[in-house]
């Protein structure tokens, strides 16, 4: 994230530039070193275990993001806030060999920045399954021993904003998620019965109609196009076709588990009438940002609105069931949601992996924290695999029945 902002471009002398900022500081719950000498700034992911360097290069367009608040530094990207504090020096580990394909040492870096990051909590058989995970690997070199070894570890925690990214499709073709349930399978999700089918958004916005219902069904929210700009226009006019067009509509959340929060206040925005705070993201006691949203010029849609929703909404799209389920008109169906409500961090693994780490407290204008609290629906309507298998969709069916 941190490494992302700071390869930006800029005119000015790099030295000039980052000159308020030399020095070397460490984050404030995030795991990141940063170190700015001479005009250059390095970055680093790092736990009591290791000491990852991920960006080297020029600090032209730091103060972008960068500004000084008293001691401290103070990082902004894309709403997300990020305190960092001045050091003296990094720890030696951080001049050392990060890159190895040993299996130990990847779970063992994996293993300690769940345990020094997660949020909200592991499950009480972490400690004896990071113990049976260790003692089982025995080839260190068998990428697919590794990948194993690794979902053994997370899976059981049932956390979509778990993600490990191999990027190898011979061990897994994609990004394998910690969810659970049946519309956790990367797929995108088109229920029976629904007419104009439009898969867009590089499959991740299904778009159709019951009659005088329209359907949207996110499987995440963003990465719809190869920029952030493009991105919202592409959701942007896919809310446009639907919401212009129909008398009410059916919002789909169960497969959501994955975007950014700037997507989901997009969505929002089309249903609430008035400015407002939807939550502050914690990093224990220190603020890392608010979660806001603005209703567009046209106002508010006038339709009636399904939410659907289940263990498979998670991070951004929990923001967007926080931002609208107490409007007027807007009905939340289906399960209880996965209670991880903020998109993860992202962290390199030694051997060039990423593993996704949901890392930050998510609280509501009334001071209560929703991480590791599901959102309950008002109407409980299960929907199992079974049901899919058979071409039958209870949330559907329910939710066009409540919209009448």
């Amino acid at each position: 994230m941190l490494a992302g902002v700071l390869m930006l471009t800029a005119c000015s002398s790099s030295a000039r530039e980052a000159q308020p900022y030399e020095g070397t500081w460490v984050s404030d719950g995030f795991g990141i070193y940063l170190a700015v000498r001479g005009g250059n700034a390095d970055v680093y992911e790092h736990s009591s275990t290791h000491c990852a360097h991920v960006y080297g290069g020029t600090a032209r367009g730091i103060s972008d993001v960068l500004a000084v608040e008293g001691n401290r530094l103070i990082l902004t990207d894309s709403g997300r806030v990020i305190h960092l504090d001045p050091i003296d020096a990094l720890p030696p580990a951080c001049a050392q060999d990060y890159r190895t394909d040993d299996a130990a040492r990847v779970v063992a870096v994996a293993a300690a920045t769940m345990e020094e990051l997660y949020r909200p909590a592991l499950d009480d058989e972490w400690a004896a399954r990071r113990t049976m995970v260790e003692e089982g690997l025995s080839d260190t070199s068998d990428r697919m021993a590794t990948f194993r070894a690794l979902t053994i570890l997370l899976g059981p925690l049932g956390d979509p904003g778990v993600r490990l990214a191999p990027d190898d499709p011979a061990v897994w073709d994609g990004v394998w998620s910690a969810a659970s349930g049946p519309f956790s399978g990367g797929e995108p999700y088109v229920p029976s019965g629904l007419d104009g089918v439009v898969v867009s958004g590089d499959d991740g916005i299904v778009t159709g109609a019951f009659g005088g219902t329209g359907y949207i069904g996110l499987g995440r929210l963003g990465g719809f196009a190869g920029d952030d700009e493009g991105s919202q226009r592409v959701l942007a006019a896919e809310l446009d076709g639907v919401l212009g067009t129909s008398e009410s509509v059916i919002l789909d959340l169960r497969a959501a588990s994955s975007g950014r929060a700037v997507e989901a206040m997009l969505v929002a925005s089309r249903f609430v009438p008035d400015e407002r705070l939807v939550a502050t993201q914690m990093t224990g006691a220190t603020a890392a940002g608010e979660v806001t949203v603005t209703p567009t010029v046209t106002g508010p849609y006038p339709g009636k609105v399904v939410v659907l929703i289940g263990p498979g909404t998670a991070g951004s799209a929990e923001m967007l069931v926080l931002a609208i389920r107490d409007l007027r008109g807007v009905s939340l169906l289906g399960e209880a949601t996965a209670g991880s409500p903020n998109p993860p961090l992202a962290r390199t693994l030694p051997n060039g992996w990423m593993l996704g780490v949901p890392s930050l407290d998510l609280v509501t204008p009334d001071g209560r924290s929703w991480t590791g609290v599901p959102i309950d629906p008002v109407t409980v309507v299960p929907t199992t695999s079974a049901d899919l298998d058979a071409h039958t969709d209870p949330g559907v069916a329910a939710a066009l029945a409540l919209l009448g």
